[in-house]
């Protein structure tokens, strides 16, 4: 499937049960606030297990650990396969940055709705991609595992941090993760606007990160999951990512700029897109995504399109697209 489409679940359990604890699970509220303190006092703690082979180290933490897409996903196997690690990765891949979640999280087949009219198909498989997606973190919550997250500056990653966030919400001291920061990064692979994603980092990169995996404190658990649920309720059509914060946006922006870059006059189709998606700073827009708008701003008589493949071109229209 060629967008990042598919993996979550979620808890009827309301959210502020995590952010203002009740006298039962106050207890459980300590033990988290104390075992964060102690692994960022300690060298020892559980997350600065040595590298190896679990089965010649018997102390090795174990971790379901989660990445936002098929490339990153990829990337990190190989960075565990060469630490001598065999912990399995969990891939999310839904661009949650584009299209309606108000009801990702308890019919996906709207979600799926969405993507099938973006890629313009009707394959059923997509349905049950949604499904599988919804059911592998479901698998999550249920596993005895500790879960960590592994997340760039991206609004894709940010994203998807969030939503495991609201599904791991009633059980905190599970949720660790691992933050990329831009200086990792080699230059030449930094997206539009400072943009970065775990699949762009090299597996030496991933693989010296391990024992940095970090539990994440109640109190950020609990906003991220807030901020989760806001997502959903406001489901904007566009999520960018402004410095640390999801902002929402429209299809009417990236319409507006792809007309603003047209002249009425042909132009290759290909680089175009690529311009278009060089020029988003606050999520990575894919050529699925140009497209799709592209086939929109068509019907509505906006732009045309001519020719095949590669050879496409696109123009304004402007009287008469068939002048040269």
């Amino acid at each position: 499937m060629e967008p990042h489409l598919l993996s979550v679940s979620s808890s009827k359990t309301d959210i502020i049960e995590t952010q203002y604890p009740t006298i039962s699970n106050v207890n459980a509220v300590q033990r988290r606030n104390a075992r964060h303190a102690a692994s960022c006092r300690s060298a020892t703690s559980r997350h600065r297990r040595p590298i190896g082979n679990t089965d010649n180290n018997p102390t090795f933490m174990r971790y379901l650990h989660v990445v936002n897409g098929d490339c990153a996903a990829q990337v990190l196997a190989r960075a565990l396969s060469v630490a001598g690690r065999d912990d399995e990765v969990v891939c999310l891949r839904d661009d949650l940055a584009i299209g309606p979640i108000d009801q990702i999280d308890d019919a996906p087949h709207a979600r799926a709705s969405f993507w099938q009219n973006v890629l313009a198909s009707d394959d059923a498989a997509l349905a049950s991609a949604f499904d599988t997606e919804v059911a592998s973190i479901q698998a999550l919550a249920r596993s005895e595992f500790e879960v960590v997250v592994w997340h760039g500056r991206s609004a894709g990653d940010q994203l998807a941090l969030r939503r495991v966030a609201f599904h791991l919400r009633s059980m905190p001291d599970r949720f660790n993760e691992v933050g990329l920061t831009l200086q990792e990064l080699d230059p030449s692979s930094v997206g539009p606007g400072g943009q970065t994603a775990v699949a762009l980092y090299s597996t030496d990169i991933l693989r010296a990160r391990l024992p940095t995996i970090a539990p994440v404190s109640m109190l950020r658990m609990s906003r991220l999951a807030l901020e989760w649920q806001e997502l959903k309720r406001v489901s904007s059509e566009v999520r960018h990512l402004s410095t640390h914060t999801i902002v929402g946006g429209s299809f009417c922006d990236i319409d507006a700029q792809i007309i603003e870059r047209l002249d009425p006059v042909w132009q290759a189709l290909p680089p175009f897109v690529r311009s278009i998606m060089d020029a988003h700073t606050g999520f990575y827009a894919t050529d699925t995504l140009i497209d799709w708008r592209i086939r929109e701003l068509v019907s509505m008589g906006t732009v045309a399109i001519r020719g095949d493949g590669q050879t496409r071109e696109i123009c304004r229209m402007h009287i008469s697209v068939d002048s040269e």
